[in-house]
């Protein structure tokens, strides 16, 4: 079962994050946050629209899509985080843009996992979450 979004606060951890570097395979868009420390992995589809309005599109990893114009985004700190509805989790960065993570409720679709550091192997117990249900 998949559990969509429904409390804002389970991602206040991410707000001063800054985003860092963004890649893209075949099945997932990787959003590095924190020099590369955070990632925000999507594997179903992203919106963002920028403040004014002049940059609005949606990403489909399965779907036709495939417009991407993030550089608006980097280096920026995410500043607040809003759920738009049980399908739509708003991240909005310090010059007004939002990404919008898309939720699927068929399939794992994102989720925000630390990535191991050498320097610091504790690293690896910061904060979490998918949207896998654990049970």
């Amino acid at each position: 079962m998949v559990l969509g979004f429904h409390d804002a606060e389970e991602f206040a951890p991410i707000i001063g994050w800054e985003l860092y570097q963004v890649t893209l395979d075949k099945y997932h868009v990787m959003f590095w946050f924190e020099n590369g420390l955070q990632l925000l992995n999507i594997a179903h589809a992203f919106s963002h629209t920028s403040q004014d309005h002049l940059v609005s599109y949606m990403y489909e990893i399965h779907g036709d899509n495939k417009r991407i114009e993030i550089d608006r985004m980097l280096r920026e700190k995410v500043v607040d985080v809003v759920v738009r509805s049980p399908r739509r989790l708003a991240i909005i960065f310090r010059n007004g843009d939002e990404l919008i993570v898309h939720d699927d409720p068929n399939a794992q679709s994102w989720w925000f996992t630390p990535v191991q550091n050498p320097a610091d192997p504790e690293w690896a117990s910061q904060w979490g979450m998918s949207d896998i249900d654990p049970e």
